[in-house]
């Protein structure tokens, strides 16, 4: 098998532990990169992108740092569970009182992206966030990455 000079393969997983060690060898996948969980401030930018993408409308002046400060321990697929629940939650209700002669709004508000947070259960609990952190120290020297890193 000849080599191929500039080629590159990137992939992503939250499960390196699962990943065929005959990858892992070297000169396969040489570089790991370790993506912990979004800071508040990430929160924040990854909350206003998913509120752009559905029928919000904000009435509410800081909605998106309130939120971010809300949910830490989220991943960016668990804001946006919580955010696409606000707006199921918001067309169901919608269509249980139509009226068949109107234009139905579906828009959501910050009322019911609260509402979908108090019933919202993440994907990760802490325990097991412990538990992917331990995984992931296992893949640490892989690519450079630092305990620090790991433990952020």
């Amino acid at each position: 098998m000849e080599g191929r000079d500039g080629i590159f393969v990137m992939a992503a997983t939250s499960r390196p532990d699962l990943v065929d060690v005959a990858l892992l060898r070297p000169g396969r996948i040489d570089k790991s990169v370790y993506l912990g969980f979004p800071e508040e401030a990430e929160r924040k930018t990854i909350i206003e992108v998913y509120l752009r993408k559905f029928q919000y409308h904000d009435s509410e002046e800081g909605f998106s740092e309130w939120l971010a400060s809300r949910t830490e321990g989220f991943t960016s697929a668990d804001l946006k569970g919580l955010i696409q629940n606000a707006q199921l939650a918001k067309m169901s209700e919608v269509m249980k009182s139509v009226d068949l002669q109107a234009e139905p709004d579906f828009s959501i508000g910050p009322d019911d992206v609260r509402a979908s947070l108090k019933t919202f259960v993440k994907g990760m609990n802490e325990q097991e966030r412990r538990r992917f952190l331990g995984i992931y120290a296992k893949y640490q020297d892989k690519g450079g990455n630092t305990s620090e890193a790991i433990r952020n």
